[in-house]
């Protein structure tokens, strides 16, 4: 995690998973549980970042695939929001490190951060699909539903390719009298 705060890093995780899995009527609960975050917005715009965010997530061709990022930029220009923060150490030294409180500029960060990890579920009745793998082939979220899913599918897959070879290889049991 060179760069950035390693609770800063997990924070972007949670933030990422919590706006793209965010349903449309629940912006007041992501309120609440990123009270760390100053969103000054409203639901609509809560849930705009959220489309954007999805469709940098499911790799979406548009004709600038970083039309979310800018757009989220445009916001906190719009909104003139400090960006950047400045502290003093007890040293006499300075530092200055991105405003990780702006929602708009910590999704610009945690997409640049995690953007190699984000897939889709691919359970057709996950209830979260978005999330971060933990190995680039992953393809159904840690779920128990969803891996017990991605598990049948395997066999299945296996079956299907395999299962009348290891039929006939088997040798046939003897009936007892």
């Amino acid at each position: 995690m060179e760069g950035i705060p390693i609770h800063w890093a997990k924070r972007q995780r949670e933030l990422l998973l919590g706006l793209a899995n965010l349903r449309d009527d629940s912006c007041g609960h992501f309120r609440r549980r990123f009270r760390y975050l100053s969103i000054r917005d409203d639901d609509s715009t809560i849930l705009s970042f959220r489309d954007q965010l999805r469709i940098l997530w499911r790799r979406e061709k548009v004709e600038d695939s970083f039309v979310p990022i800018h757009a989220w930029l445009e916001h906190l220009r719009m909104k003139r929001q400090q960006t950047w923060l400045v502290g003093s150490n007890s040293d006499g030294t300075y530092t200055v490190e991105p405003n990780y409180a702006i929602l708009p500029l910590a999704l610009a960060l945690a997409i640049s951060r995690w953007q190699t990890k984000m897939g889709l579920c691919e359970n057709p009745g996950c209830q979260q699909k978005y999330f971060l793998k933990g190995r680039i082939t992953q393809r159904f979220c840690d779920r128990e539903l969803c891996a017990a899913y991605g598990q049948r599918q395997h066999k299945l897959k296996w079956w299907n390719e395999h299962g009348e070879t290891w039929k006939r290889s088997r040798t046939p049991r003897r009936k007892r009298s």
